[in-house]
C-alpha cells in the first residue's frame, strides 16, 4: 500500500519566531552538514555567508515537517552610475530526505515571486556550476562568468567565481550585468 503524503505547502514570511528560527537553523546544518570540518574551515564558512539583508524566508512543509527552505535577501547595489535593487537566495536547503521532488525548485519559483513582488530588479545568488545547471537555471539564472567580491563578517574581502543572476523585474537590467565583463562588487556580504 503506497502512503499518501500531503501535498507540500509553501509560504513566505518576514520573520521567524524563535522555535520557528531553531527549526530553520537544524534543516540548514543538516543540508549543509561537511563531516570532517576543522574549526578554520567552519569559521571561513561562517565568515563568507551571513548578510543583515535578510527580508523574509520562503519556507515548504509538508504536514508540519519542514522539508525545505531559503533565505530571502535585498540591497541597494551601486552599479552602472545607478543603484540596483538586488534580491538574493541564500542558504538554499532541502532535507536530504525529500531530495529529487521538487521541493528547491517550487520553493526557489515562490522565492523569485516574493522578490519581483518587493520590486527587486535582478536576482543574485552563489553556486557551484552543476547544482546551477541542474536547478537555477531552470528558474532564469545564469552565471555570471566573471569575478565577483564581498566582505565577509570579518571584514575581510573574499572573490570568488560562482555568482549568478536572474531577472525579475528588468530584463535588460540582468542581461547587462550578465554581458559585462568587469568584477562585480557586491557591496557587503554574500548570500
Amino acid at each position: 500500500m503506497t502512503e499518501h503524503l500531503p501535498k507540500p505547502a509553501i509560504t513566505i514570511v518576514d520573520t521567524l519566531d524563535p522555535v520557528q528560527q531553531e527549526i530553520f537553523d537544524r534543516l540548514l546544518a543538516t543540508a549543509f552538514h561537511k563531516p570532517g570540518q576543522t574549526e578554520e574551515e567552519h569559521w571561513a564558512s561562517n565568515d563568507r555567508y551571513g548578510s543583515d539583508d535578510k527580508v523574509g524566508y520562503a519556507l515548504t512543509h509538508v504536514g508540519d515537517r519542514l522539508v525545505g527552505g531559503m533565505l530571502l535577501l535585498e540591497r541597494a547595489l551601486p552599479y552602472g552610475g545607478r543603484t540596483v535593487r538586488l534580491g538574493g537566495i541564500g542558504g538554499v536547503a532541502t532535507h536530504p530526505d525529500w531530495r529529487g521532488r521538487g521541493i528547491a525548485e517550487a520553493t526557489l519559483r515562490a522565492a523569485m515571486d516574493d522578490l519581483r513582488r518587493r520590486g527587486a530588479e535582478v536576482a543574485y545568488l552563489c553556486a557551484v556550476p552543476e547544482l546551477g545547471r541542474r536547478l537555477y537555471a531552470k528558474v532564469g539564472f545564469a552565471p555570471l562568468g566573471r569575478p565577483y567580491t564581498y566582505r565577509g563578517r570579518s571584514g575581510k574581502e573574499y572573490t570568488d567565481h560562482d555568482g549568478w543572476l536572474a531577472p525579475l523585474t528588468d530584463p535588460a537590467l540582468c542581461a547587462a550585468m550578465l554581458a559585462d565583463t568587469a568584477t562585480l562588487d557586491l557591496a557587503g556580504s554574500n548570500w
